[in-house]
């Protein structure tokens, strides 16, 4: 009796193996079923580049490959030369780098903030968003009249504008509001006068705005509505100097346009912040920047409460330390001290000549101060934050108590230090900010949203074509809305727990992830558990202390597979081995390598990736051709040749069986062979040896190592005792598709559990050798792989077929198989 299997069905060894559906799989390594009840080898992969340090992510921008590797981030030129971006580069805490390719630049985490790449040079890199304009000062210009009125008032902020080399349009956020009365009894023009941020570069553009003026000197009563009266690009002399100077003599009437933080326009809640430090991030619905897992800068508030008592003290602010004194110089560090007798403006003027000093003082590099108060608030406030982002906490420190007692809350004397006393961050494991429309660096304040519980961490976030799936420690959220008025955070699932964030993939609009019940597939719909079959090989891992650690994942569009690298053991140090799944044939299989990241290039849609521990990045062979079919080839040094005998040198490996060696074109599989030690193997080849070989140079190429094996065959009754006489293994007999020259048939039983090999060759182009000379199949594409079983292996009640594609640089596609049996007796046996 015939009984013919054409399905295949991939790993399933989760239900009764007595019960599973014909053509499902026990083992299935390094093969792939792109195509349904069709398995073949997996295309084999290449060295591509090897780079100073262990790769620790891949990234793409603008059609090329980089790599984070040790604290350097390069680019590669599109052949394999990788060239570092200036500068040092850290992934965020307990996190991977992570990037978008958006608005022509690539945003990347680091554990300094949002990195910008702007292009593919090595100082192409700055820091996401503009920087924040410091305070303005002024004095009534003293020549003639001006557009000032006598007994007239207003108020300026300033804002640096930066175009990066892509176009794009950053604002930063604006300066403390400056206020100017003129009170000097003829019209006056106003002299300003703007210290530039250590950051500013030139190109960047001042853009100074004004309020209309007013009646009035006593309060300030110029309102925020301001208006730009003057902007100027800097230039390196600018920068050289560290300030700009403007006289401003225009009229109320020819004010330009309004301010974005006016009272009419977004309004000062809406300043625009730089992205936070974040551990993810995505783009949603190609308009917002979402920022995942955050921490903002150090910040530190602190009020002068008085001016008395000043003089001839100091405090420490982040290890600098500043003078008070009558008068004010900022280029040692001395703060002037107000003489005024009204105690607010004292306070006042006091409290913005600190500001001053400390933003020009050369000897602080760490934090900037910013003036707060208004004119409807207490005066003296101050903010102290830190010039970057991701640096360690600061302190302000008194020279005695008189000192301490000036300010609010009171700076310990030094070297005492308070919590009160020490600049702190704000960590929101569970906050996702946003940023403005279309504007991905410009990230308010405010502009965020907490999901689910502070105490569990947002892992990642994966962007779909309608909403943002936000994956926690403990549940999946989804986001959805096309505004941040509209935006809605809901529970999709709270029962599933993310077992690794490097496992979470983007892949056909859905997201893929290894969670607590598995591999789970997330839409918008909720969430559906996908890896049943396979479950008794996952489960066993979910435990494993370094299964977060060790797990990355990858998504491959185009063919359509989710790749799963984890460990094997609970010894593993790291992943051993890639659970693959086709989210269209809905079937497993597993390769026995493994990533530390890996992604497909848009651009050749190639799969790059690094191994655990290496500085290599490897390339998917892709060219479709037979050529796919083996992994990174070996340099040989062949010493001799003696009939189908060839004896060669090999360094840091040793061959095997169905290895290709190849020379001036021609390429034979090694048949068996003989390690002579030293590095030195002698090989019986596959085929008679050219007489164009000669010693010297070769290469070796190694197969990908396919072997398949079918769940335990009982011809459709398990008690009978039966014997299998034959089995043919079915090729894919579409033109092209299967280029096989030999595969080894493995046969094993309930009577026999070792497995034994048969290995079958091709004479003359087609499948045959168990049926004599003749190929079955002829000489056209093969399509039969016939074979008798061995004869401990003919009587069994169950047995299970597989077989091993050993043969370098061929593919092997295998439709199912066929056994010829009869039954020898309905006793039910072992």
């Amino acid at each position: 009796m015939l009984d013919p299997i054409t399905r295949c069905l991939g790993l399933v060894v989760q239900y009764n193996p007595n019960n599973v559906a014909p053509g499902s799989l026990v083992k299935a390594d390094n093969c792939l079923i792109l195509r349904e009840n069709v398995v073949e080898d997996r295309r084999g992969y290449a060295v591509y580049a090897t780079l100073a340090n262990s790769i620790s992510s891949l990234l793409t921008y603008s059609n090329r490959i980089l790599s984070h590797h040790g604290t350097a981030l390069s680019f590669d030129d599109g052949a394999g030369t990788f060239t570092d971006y200036t500068g040092s580069y850290s992934a965020p805490s307990s996190a991977k780098m992570r990037f978008v390719e958006a608005f022509s630049n690539a945003y990347v985490t680091t554990s300094a903030g949002v990195q910008v790449l702007t292009g593919l040079a090595s100082g192409s890199v700055r820091k996401a968003g503009a920087p924040r304009s410091l305070d303005p000062s002024y004095s009534l210009n003293a020549a003639g009249s001006g557009f000032l009125a006598a007994g007239s008032q207003c108020a300026y902020r300033t804002v640096i504008q930066r175009t990066d080399a892509n176009s794009n349009v950053l604002y930063g956020y604006p300066s403390p509001r400056l206020w100017v009365a003129n009170a000097a009894g003829t019209g006056k023009n106003v002299d300003l006068t703007l210290y530039l941020p250590a950051e500013a570069i030139a190109g960047d553009v001042v853009q100074f705005y004004r309020t209309a003026q007013v009646a009035g000197t006593g309060s300030d009563t110029a309102g925020d509505e301001a208006a730009l009266v003057y902007q100027v690009a800097l230039t390196a002399s600018d920068i050289t100097a560290g300030f700009i100077t403007f006289t401003d003599s225009i009229d109320d009437a020819l004010r330009g346009a309004a301010l974005y933080i006016s009272p009419s326009q977004e309004g000062i809640t809406q300043a625009n912040d730089r992205p936070p430090v974040c551990k993810d991030l995505a783009l949603y619905k190609s308009l917002f920047m979402m920022y995942a897992n955050t921490s903002t800068k150090q910040r530190l508030y602190l009020t002068l409460v008085g001016a008395g008592g000043l003089t001839g003290r100091s405090i420490t602010l982040a290890g600098v330390t500043y003078s008070f004194a009558a008068s004010e110089n900022a280029a040692t560090g001395t703060v002037g001290v107000s003489g005024s007798g009204v105690a607010a403006v004292a306070i006042d003027e006091t409290a913005r000549s600190l500001v001053r000093v400390i933003n020009r003082y050369a000897s602080n590099t760490g934090v900037y101060a910013y003036y707060l108060s208004g004119p409807s608030d207490l005066p003296g406030q101050i903010l102290i934050e830190e010039r970057g982002i991701g640096a360690a906490a600061f302190t302000v420190q008194s020279s005695d108590s008189t000192i301490s007692a000036m300010f609010y809350p009171p700076p310990p004397v030094s070297p005492s230090t308070n919590t009160k006393s020490t600049s702190s961050n704000a960590v929101q494991a569970n906050a996702i900010f946003y940023s403005k429309q279309q504007q991905p660096e410009a990230v308010p304040a405010l502009n965020y949203v907490l999901v689910g519980p502070a105490n569990e961490a947002i892992l990642r976030i994966a962007p779909l074509r309608d909403s943002l799936i936000i994956i926690k420690e403990r549940g999946v959220y989804r986001l959805s809305g096309e505004t941040p008025q509209s935006f809605v955070v809901t529970p999709l699932d709270l029962t599933v727990h993310c077992k690794a964030a490097d496992s979470v993939v983007v892949l056909a609009n859905q997201v893929l992830m290894l969670s607590n019940q598995g591999v789970v597939v997330i839409t918008d719909a909720g969430v559906q558990v996908i890896s049943r079959e396979i479950e008794p090989l996952l489960k066993p891992l979910l435990s494993l202390t370094g299964l977060s650690s060790y797990t990355s994942a990858c998504a491959y569009e185009s063919d359509r597979l989710y790749f799963l690298s984890v460990p094997e053991l609970s010894t593993d140090a790291a992943a051993t081995q890639t659970f693959v799944y086709n989210i269209i044939t809905r079937t497993w299989v597993r390769h026995t390598y493994a990533f530390t990241s890996a992604l497909v290039d848009p651009t050749t849609d190639k799969l790059f990736f690094s191994k655990p521990s290496s500085a290599i990045v490897y390339r998917e062979r892709k060219d479709f051709t037979s050529s796919d079919y083996a992994d990174p080839e070996h340099s040989i040094t062949i010493t001799a040749i003696s009939g189908n005998y060839v004896t060669f040198t090999l360094s840091g490996t040793s061959p095997d069986i169905g290895w290709g060696v190849a020379q001036g074109g021609t390429e034979i599989p090694i048949e068996s062979f003989v390690d002579l030690g030293a590095g030195s193997y002698r090989a019986l080849m596959d085929s008679d040896v050219p007489s164009s070989w000669t010693t010297g140079a070769a290469t070796l190429y190694p197969s990908v190592g396919m072997e398949i094996v079918w769940n335990a065959w009982s011809g459709k009754s398990l008690g009978a005792l039966k014997q299998v006489s034959e089995v043919a293994l079915l090729a894919d007999n579409i033109a092209g598709n299967n280029s096989a020259t030999g595969v080894v048939p493995t046969f094993k039983t309930n009577l026999d559990e070792d497995q034994e090999e048969v290995s079958i060759s091709v004479p003359g182009g087609g499948w045959g050798s168990g049926w004599g000379e003749i190929p079955w199949g002829g000489t056209g594409d093969m399509y039969g792989y016939r074979t008798y079983v061995p004869r401990n292996k003919q009587f069994c009640h169950l047995m299970n077929v597989g077989v091993k594609h050993k043969n370098a640089r061929e593919k092997l596609s295998c439709t199912g198989l066929v056994l010829n049996f009869n039954v020898v007796s309905e006793v039910i046996g072992k």
